[in-house]
């Protein structure tokens, strides 16, 4: 194992293939290990930089200083974070079960539930307000608590396409796991709304009859 990451915020292990002694393929690996760390530039580098490095990591919440996190939309800055809280002992990885996938969808339904009434009440206001001149719209902002600006209104879109992505993904894993006895398990936003769904479908019947200035 070597004491650098990869692009997804692995670390990096370094291999050799040799088929003579244990000796000879030890040393073939560790020149392997001083090729990679040379080619990243961290060989020549000091070990008191290195555990400087390794302690400031909880300091800084395990974010790089060059991460932006407002401009990752892939996830990759996230995902080398938990990495490297993973390899510091901080987070206690479980076996997922099928309870907890539940309990981790159910979660994430409440939370698009309460987006979606925030991004509709926000809309309301807005509409309110264009009837409004500028001292009745500000009156009516301060007073309203659920009046969201347009970069909170992003950041809420945004926080709901993570939620369906992961919605899906959690489906995925629950329909592995659900024992073959349980029921199909049915989402709390079409529980939401049953009527929908129960309400009888009209029936088109094909019309007979001459039209008006035809053949008589």
């Amino acid at each position: 194992m070597l004491p650098i990451d990869d692009a997804s915020g692995k670390q990096l292990v370094a291999e050799a293939i040799h088929s003579g002694k244990k000796k000879e393929a030890m040393i073939q690996c560790s020149l392997e290990a001083c090729r990679i760390l040379d080619a990243r530039g961290v060989l020549r580098q000091e070990a008191v930089s290195r555990k400087r490095k390794a302690k400031n990591w909880e300091e800084e919440d395990f974010y790089d200083s060059d991460d932006d996190i407002f401009l990752d939309r892939t996830g990759v800055i996230e995902q080398k974070r938990l990495n490297r809280m993973k390899k510091a002992g901080k987070i206690d990885e479980k076996p997922e079960t099928y309870d907890s996938l539940v309990a981790k969808l159910h979660a994430a339904e409440r939370e698009l539930s309460e987006i979606a009434e925030k991004l509709k009440s926000s809309s309301t206001t807005q509409s309110h307000s264009a009837t409004q001149d500028s001292l009745d719209e500000f009156m009516t902002e301060i007073k309203s608590e659920c009046s969201v600006d347009s970069v909170t209104r992003k950041k809420l879109h945004l926080r709901t396409f993570e939620l369906r992505k992961e919605q899906q993904r959690l489906k995925g894993l629950i329909k592995i796991v659900t024992p073959a006895s349980m029921p199909e398990l049915k989402s709390q936003l079409q529980n939401q709304h049953p009527e929908s769904q129960n309400k009888p479908k009209k029936l088109t019947l094909p019309l007979f009859g001459a039209m008006k200035g035809g053949s008589k």
